[in-house]
Formats: C-alpha cells, structure tokens, sequence
C-alpha cells in the first residue's frame, strides 16, 4: 500500500514540477452598461501563465447578442494602454469564430483595419453561452512593429496577471461581421452594451498535483488507522 502511495506521490511531483500557475476570475453578477441594458449573467476566465493558454466563459441573459470583441490585460482598464501593445479578440457567435488581431488603442473595435490577423480559434455557442480557448503562444511571440507614439511601451500580447486582470469587453446586436480570406473586412452593429473593469482580482487555481497530494495524504492517514485498528 504504502509502495503505491511513494509511487503515486512521485508522480504528482512531476507533474507539479511540469505545471505553472493558473489564475482565475469569476463574475457571476456581471452588469453591463450602455444600449443593450443588463445583458451579461455571469462570466468567468482563466490564464494558465506557464502555457499561455487563455480560456473564457459568458451567459447572456439576452439571446440576441451575436458578436463581440474583448480586451484584457493585466491591471488596468485596457482603453489606457498605449496602442500596438495588447491584442483584441472578435467573436461572430453565427460562425463561431474567435478573430485575434493587435489592439490599436485608438481604433478600439476598429482595430482589425489597421493591423494584421494573429490568430483564427472555435467559439463554442451553447444556448445563451459562449466560450473559447486560446492558446497565445504564437500571438505572444508575434513581431509587432510599435507604434509612433515616444512612450509606446513593448508589445505584450494576451497577458492577464498574476495579481489581477483589466477586462474590456463589449457585446452588441444586431452584428455584420465581414470577411474576406478568413479575415474582418467590415465588423458593424447596431446596439452594443460594455462590461468595462479595472484592476479585478485574480485567484490562484490549485495544481492538479496539490490536489491529488493531499487525497492521498488522507488515504494514508487511514490506511495507517485502519491497520492499526487490526493490530
């Protein structure tokens, strides 16, 4: 018994060695301001910092929203960032397409017209929900020219954390997204609302391998008092 838990916990070990940090954040009384009223229930998203692996979740309360477009970073309010330095995802919920494409600050949702597509990834649409996966590997290794401005600071890429996350997110209806070989030729709607936050705190997933750790510590905990209540 005992053999098997070493074996097992050297396994956990491993994979603790292996795995990095996953931070979260979860709102599951989002308000959305502008046109479309209240039209976010919850929503949820997660950063595995290791992996650069960048997942999001929403419910709408309103079954007409079809598009969107998001900004994160990893503090502020991403509006003040310099331009050229963080990325903007578009999402079409009836081709369930996920676009990524550098934020040019100055454009906002504009921003697909003057810099070049980074990435196509799936938007899962279930009823009233959305979410997608991404892994930025590619998009945070991405050759970015700057822009003009003298204090533009580096581009970055898809960031969140690991203290906290700036969120961006802006829904809308009534949505014409255009392409043209896989990228945005027009992206036009006719009501939008914004869930805009700064500084939100993220919270620290537990590894797997703590996790496993800390069921098997109690499993010998009683296999040692089930033995010794045979003795």
């Amino acid at each position: 018994m005992f053999k098997q838990l070493l074996a097992i916990a050297a396994l956990c070990f491993t994979s603790q060695a292996l795995a990095g940090p996953v931070y979260s954040f979860t709102d599951n009384n989002a308000y959305t301001g502008g046109p479309t009223g209240d039209v976010i229930d919850s929503l949820s998203t997660t950063w595995d910092a290791d992996n650069e692996i960048f997942t999001w979740n929403t419910t709408f309360t309103d079954s007409e929203i079809d598009s969107f477009w998001l900004v994160v970073n990893d503090k502020d309010n991403p509006k003040q960032v310099d331009s050229n330095e963080l990325v903007i995802m578009y999402g079409d919920l009836a081709e369930q397409k996920v676009y990524t494409y550098v934020y040019n600050g100055a454009n906002n949702a504009n921003s697909y017209q003057s810099s070049d597509l980074l990435q196509i990834d799936p938007l899962n649409v279930v009823g009233n929900s959305i979410n997608f996966t991404i892994d930025a590997t590619s998009i945070n290794a991405a050759s970015v020219a700057m822009g003009s401005a003298p204090n533009a600071d580096p581009y970055r890429g898809l960031v969140v954390g690991p203290e906290s996350i700036g969120i961006w997110f802006h829904v809308a209806k009534g949505s014409t997204v255009t392409t043209v070989d896989g990228r945005i030729e027009n992206y036009a709607f006719q009501q939008q609302g914004w869930y805009d936050r700064a500084n939100l705190a993220l919270v620290e997933v537990p590894e797997p391998g703590s996790m496993v750790l800390m069921g098997l510590g109690l499993l010998g905990l009683g296999a040692i008092r089930k033995r010794r209540a045979t003795q």
